[in-house]
């Protein structure tokens, strides 16, 4: 059975999200100083950046076109090099975007709600 990189991580991935949940059920007295006391979604954010990144990814993978001179090095290369480089590109953006998603996306997700527990307490909501 073959699998490529992209499927091994994704596998990786799930395989970290899985354990993590388990450590976090059984150690409820345990608390993330990263966390800053919000409720979290690691998992969830993680999973939705991998899912954003793969349809990204495929559609990069499939932009690659012979006749672009910025994808083949002015000429310099052939198809199937400047193919081969062109993935190899994609691979390692893929791999910085999925983790700036999640980063950002967890960054929003805070501010979000301090937002409305500001709202909550400015008794916006009564």
């Amino acid at each position: 059975m073959n699998i490529t990189k992209r499927q091994l991580r994704r596998i990786i991935k799930e395989e970290k999200v899985r354990f993590l949940k388990e450590q976090e059920t059984s150690d409820h007295n345990h608390v993330d100083s990263r966390e800053h006391q919000w409720p979290s979604a690691d998992g969830a954010l993680s999973e939705a950046a991998s899912e954003l990144v793969d349809g990204w990814h495929d559609m990069e993978v499939k932009a690659w076109s012979a006749g672009d001179p910025s994808m083949n090095q002015g000429g310099e290369l052939s198809d199937a090099e400047s193919k081969a480089l062109w993935e190899n590109q994609v691979e390692l953006a893929a791999k910085d975007l999925e983790k700036a998603l999640e980063e950002r996306m967890r960054a929003a997700s805070i501010e979000v709600m301090q937002e409305f527990t500001d709202d909550l307490m400015d008794g916006q909501f009564s």
